[in-house]
């Protein structure tokens, strides 16, 4: 499944760097959630060898999501409220790229703008979460946007 994404993602690179049409951006927010997919089963595959616990009842009774409700001390209730905010949230980025693309925009540029978004979710964990400023994670992001711009 890992390769089959990977190759989907050369594919579409090349295929979004060749022209643009109007199937490209609907394309590339699919293939963004396929991603999202893959992580989830990833993760809880990881959760399920750490616990033993087999990985079809980690699904059936989602015990992963349940201990993190009860860690953040949020009800089911509050968890759907935060998840529908975020959700809007993340919505609303897709929705501008589309339409920026529609635009003229090249997607060298839109891809550029949201590869720099882990420089956000950095600054913001620490203004928000109360995450720790290190040295290493400012490294890290550094690392990612030049890797990823140079590509």
């Amino acid at each position: 499944m890992v390769v089959f994404a990977l190759a989907t993602n050369e594919l579409f690179a090349y295929e979004s760097s060749a022209s643009v049409n109007y199937s490209q951006p609907i394309l590339s927010i699919w293939h963004n959630h396929q991603w999202i997919v893959l992580n989830v089963l990833v993760s809880y595959k990881l959760y399920s060898i750490r616990t033993n616990t087999p990985f079809l009842k980690l699904i059936r009774t989602l015990t992963p999501i349940r201990e993190s409700l009860e860690l953040a001390k949020w009800s089911p209730a509050q968890a759907v409220k935060i998840y529908i905010s975020l959700a809007f949230l993340f919505m609303v980025p897709n929705v501008c790229w589309v339409i920026s693309i529609q635009s003229g925009l090249s997607i060298t540029i839109n891809n550029s703008i949201a590869q720099s978004s882990v420089v956000f979710v950095y600054l913001l964990s620490i203004l928000f979460l109360g995450a720790k400023f290190k040295y290493t994670h400012l490294i890290a992001v550094y690392i990612y946007i030049y890797i990823s711009h140079n590509n």
